[in-house]
């Protein structure tokens, strides 16, 4: 059976802003499902709920009411740096790349409604002016890592561009730098929750949440309503289903509501565009057996999707099974204090270290330096920009790896699980061309010819490369191709010009008419 980690934080209301944590609390935690002993402890943290993010090798705790950010190590289990900023953190997350070992870029949310984006390998820090009006509550990244949505208390949910907020092609003065790619503004109240879906596709979808108990299913590439649910609350935590079969509402009373997206009331007129008003049943809010339990603060989906996991401020971790959500949820932690947040981890039997690329052992405290953000516009990185992080592969197969990856041919099963089409498809459909028109020549429907690759341990190592007879021949369609287009564009002008002069012809056919009909009307009245 599958292993899946869990990390959780709590908050402890009795602590004030001038006082420190007790070294005796054990504020995060990573524990199992199967155990309710914690694999890993971390002390002197208090967090609010979205203000815990976790990496392969780091944990981020932004610290209740105060301006600074605990970072542990989860590899050597310890508060490994206190990072303080300018202002109050709101919300937190993490994008990094799932072979990158820690190294990424964590996204703050401020009180002033500003984002920093902290490069933890690199120490590169870049703010944004006050984008919000109202503190930003809540923060989401793409399934592609390339957008970032944040939603905040003036009820607008911004879209940004990670590569254009990260680039160093772009003035730090030009407006359009540090500006988002479009904005959602239908909601008329505070944005409590906020998710996307798991899609790679350009149709990928974002729920949000607020205040007024109004959720609204959007696409964020391009600010299409598509559906709004009408809650009988407020929602303070939502939860995806890995399938985006279903989401996952919690409200304040503890209590969790199921909103089936292949509903038959409105599953065809979700793609459609309709954005009339649904009402999920009744019969789909799962209730709590007992009443002490608290309110809800997080919710956490589980790899395969057949288990919720709620955290409550009475301290407890309650586990639902989706299939009979009616069932009574089982009690699987419980601390003293609120439990504010809770993350689930991909199991280590999916992902294997092996097949990490990078390892970052110690994060790069955030500086800012005037030369990460001058006025580069040719898209020259700085000298002083310099990445902190282990390289796990052999560098001597880097070479092989890459050729391999280029010209072998990609199997079925690859192509079907890639979100596009794989690279070595690509390469190899020029083949595949050339192959079919060899054969309908009646000439061999395969040429090959074999190059030596010198790697960098001495050795050399023979891989099959494109024909030179069918990159020609490509070369040679390629080129009639233009001309033949050169041709119809010259006859499209020839074409258009003659048509200028029939039309000019015959206005001024037609204005000598007029003029010989009003002098004969003007000869008659005379």
């Amino acid at each position: 059976m599958l292993s899946e980690p869990l990390v959780i934080s709590t908050f402890d209301p009795s602590k004030s802003v001038a006082s420190k944590p007790s070294s005796k609390d054990a504020s995060i935690c990573i524990y199992h499902q199967s155990t309710t002993t914690p694999q890993s402890t971390f002390k002197k943290s208090s967090t609010k709920p979205r203000c815990l993010a976790v990496s392969k090798s780091h944990i981020f705790a932004a610290q209740a009411e105060k301006a600074a950010i605990h970072v542990y190590s989860r590899e050597r289990g310890n508060l490994e740096a206190l990072v303080p900023f300018t202002e109050r953190i709101s919300c937190i997350t993490f994008s990094g790349s799932d072979s990158g070992g820690g190294v990424g870029v964590l996204i703050i949310g401020t009180e002033g409604g500003r984002l920093i984006l902290w490069e933890v390998a690199t120490g590169r820090q870049i703010i944004t002016s006050e984008v919000h009006l109202d503190p930003i509550t809540t923060l989401a990244v793409s399934s592609t890592r390339t957008h970032l949505l944040s939603g905040s208390e003036d009820s607008d949910i911004h879209v940004w561009s990670l590569t254009k907020l990260l680039s160093f092609s772009q003035e730090r003065s030009d407006s359009l730098t540090r500006s988002s790619l479009s904005s959602f503004n239908r909601h008329r109240s505070g944005i409590t929750s906020l998710i996307v879906g798991h899609s790679f596709t350009s149709s990928n979808i974002a729920i949000s949440a607020s205040t007024d108990s109004l959720c609204m299913i959007w696409d964020y590439h391009t600010g299409q309503l598509l559906r709004t649910i009408i809650l009988p609350s407020m929602a303070v935590a939502l939860a995806l289903d890995p399938a985006d079969r279903a989401f996952y509402a919690g409200y304040s009373d503890g209590t969790v509501q199921t909103v089936s997206l292949g509903h038959e009331s409105f599953s065809e007129s979700l793609y459609t565009g309709s954005s009339a008003p649904f009402e999920p049943p009744k019969d789909s809010r799962w209730r709590l057996p007992f009443e002490n339990a608290g309110a809800l603060h997080a919710l956490a989906v589980s790899y395969d999707g057949t288990t919720l996991l709620s955290s409550h401020a009475s301290g407890h971790v309650l586990q639902w099974n989706v299939g009979c959500g009616k069932d009574v949820p089982s009690i699987v932690l419980s601390l003293e204090h609120p439990i504010t947040n809770l993350i689930t981890l991909l199991p280590t039997e999916i992902q294997p270290s092996e097949s990490l690329l990078t390892k970052l052992h110690a994060v790069t405290k955030p500086r800012f330096d005037a030369t990460f953000d001058a006025a580069t516009t040719n898209g020259v990185i700085p000298n002083t920009y310099n990445l902190h992080a282990q390289l796990l592969n052999d560098l001597s197969k880097g070479a092989t790896i890459l050729n391999q990856q280029q010209f072998s041919e990609p199997s079925f099963a690859t192509c079907l699980a890639h979100p596009s089409f794989p690279a070595s498809m690509l390469h190899f459909a020029p083949i595949a061309k050339a192959g079919r028109d060899e054969n309908t020549n009646g000439s061999e429907n395969r040429m090959q010819m074999e190059m030596e690759l010198e790697t960098l341990d001495g050795t050399t190592e023979k891989v099959a490369r494109v024909p030179i007879a069918s990159i020609e021949s490509l070369t040679a369609e390629l080129a009639e191709s233009r001309a033949q287009q050169k041709r119809n564009w010259d006859k499209y002008c020839g074409l258009l010009l003659e048509k200028s002069r029939w039309q000019e012809q015959y206005t001024m056919r037609h204005k000598r008419g007029l003029r010989e009909d009003s002098s004969c009307s003007d000869t008659q009245l005379s």
